[in-house]
């Protein structure tokens, strides 16, 4: 969730409207994608740098074939003590939504969607740094697994991608303006 939550703060300070953004943000109702905007699909991806590598669960989330205007956005976060707990980063993003009292109120719906309810606040007590965010339009070079080249008979196949690898799919964040 700490992957989507920074892509949030990203969009909000592309002035993109807060509504807009829960609206499509489908990863907390266990949408195929996190975020669904008109115009692109983004699938967020959390990972360390220790192990500088993001897993793959379910293969259409990265078929750029099915879908197009796919974006990977890919998170790096490290456990910090002079970062942000989980608390903390999402009380940062709500003082974005006091101005408008319903989109305050769909953000804490989409979090308790998520499993995040403020009586387990104690249990957030790691803290975190989002080193980078770096967004990969996929494309058909792309590392993928495409669930049409899988042999009869495989499914439910999980891989991982190297983050040093993708490097040359690098995109820049105008897309993220394409409301």
């Amino acid at each position: 969730m700490i992957g989507e939550l920074a892509f949030i703060n990203k969009a909000l300070s592309k002035n993109i409207n807060s509504i807009n953004i829960l609206n499509y943000w489908e990863g907390p109702e266990g949408g195929l994608h996190d975020f669904k905007f008109p115009k692109f699909l983004l699938e967020i991806k959390t990972y360390s740098e220790r192990k500088n590598k993001i897993k793959i669960n379910n293969l259409d989330q990265l078929n750029y074939k099915f879908f197009s205007n796919l974006y990977l956005g890919c998170a790096e976060i490290e456990q910090n003590l002079s970062g942000k707990t989980l608390v903390e980063i999402i009380e940062d993003l709500k003082k974005n939504f006091n101005e408008n009292n319903i989109s305050k109120i769909f953000f804490e719906k989409k979090l308790s969607a998520y499993g995040y309810f403020e009586i387990h606040k104690k249990n957030y007590e790691t803290k975190y740094i989002t080193n980078s965010l770096f967004f990969y339009k996929l494309t058909n070079d792309f590392p993928t697994i495409l669930k049409e080249n899988l042999a009869e008979g495989i499914n439910e196949v999980s891989f991982s991608i190297d983050i040093n690898r993708i490097k040359k799919f690098v995109s820049d964040e105008n897309f993220i303006d394409s409301k």
